[in-house]
């Protein structure tokens, strides 16, 4: 599976982190708490995950961001994180 822009998904998240003072995952999940879902307008036609930096901008997504979300900021906190 592709991951969008992963450099640049990898510096915003640092900078996220840094910003907002994220130290740990409970921290994480309150900041993403903040987002909302949205459901992928194309869903029917394709799957298209959004680079953090969409995921923040547009308040949330769907399922695939808000998994690659956290598992961007958890990577940029130092977690051992999987992507399968």
């Amino acid at each position: 599976m592709y991951i969008p822009k992963m450099k640049e998904n990898i510096l915003y998240a640092k900078s996220l982190v840094d910003r907002y003072n994220l130290k740990n995952s409970r921290d994480v999940l309150n900041f993403l708490s903040k987002c909302k879902y949205i459901p992928d307008p194309a869903m029917r036609l394709f799957d298209k995950q959004d680079d953090l930096k969409t995921f923040i901008e547009k308040g949330g997504g769907d399922c695939d961001d808000w998994a690659l979300a956290y598992y961007r900021l958890l990577s940029a906190l130092n977690y051992e994180v999987y992507y399968t």
